[in-house]
């Protein structure tokens, strides 16, 4: 066994844990990329972004955004095989939605094959 730390050894609590990662994971064919316009007459948010889990990303992107929940809508047509691999925020998605309110217009934001390892 190796020799803890001082600090360690003087904790009130020290946890140990063992985890195990399975090496099979789900990787989507298709790129990641969304689309987002902000709307300045409504002030809303529009997000097409081919992901899963639309109910989940417009609650944290709303409140990544700091506006109501009914100001972000977020749309994900036929996505194929999911398996919970595109079910996460994406840092693209929210960045797409800020690009649109900022610049006017809107903003898209593709991840190239590199950024999805």
């Amino acid at each position: 066994m190796r020799t803890q730390p001082t600090g360690v050894r003087a904790a009130a609590h020290v946890v140990r844990l063992k985890t195990w990662v399975q090496r099979v994971t789900g990787v989507p064919m298709e790129a990641r990329a969304a689309v987002g316009n902000y709307d300045r007459q409504s002030g809303r948010y529009f997000l097409h972004a081919g992901s899963g889990g639309v109910v989940r990303q417009k609650a944290e992107i709303a409140g990544m955004l700091g506006v109501p929940l009914a100001s972000v809508q977020v749309v994900a047509l036929d996505i194929g095989g999911n398996f919970g691999t595109k079910n996460s925020i994406f840092p693209e998605f929210p960045l797409v939605l800020w690009a649109s309110r900022r610049i006017g217009r809107p903003s898209s934001g593709p991840a190239s094959a590199a950024k999805r390892f």
